[in-house]
């Protein structure tokens, strides 16, 4: 499992690799409505758009490393979780 440090150090190109064809936007969609967070309502804890949230649940565009250590501690889940 990776930690937090070792994502921030990645640079885009890496993240993808390690991705490889990512769950993120299932994994997203299912934590945000697990947690009862409709898309607004996490657009605005993580200082984004609400488009932004809908493009990331479909696959559309991919966070920052940054947005997804914060998407991680929000969830109480881990960085290997939201992408795999």
């Amino acid at each position: 499992m990776l930690d937090h440090t070792h994502y921030r150090q990645m640079t885009d190109e890496q993240l993808k690799q390690v991705t490889g064809g990512h769950q993120l936007p299932k994994n997203l969609l299912t934590l945000r409505t697990g947690a009862q967070l409709s898309r607004r309502a996490l657009a605005e804890k993580l200082n984004v758009c609400t488009s932004t949230i809908a493009r990331y649940e479909e696959g559309k565009r991919v966070p920052d490393v940054d947005l997804i250590i914060q998407m991680a501690a929000l969830f109480n889940t881990t960085c290997d979780r939201m992408l795999k």
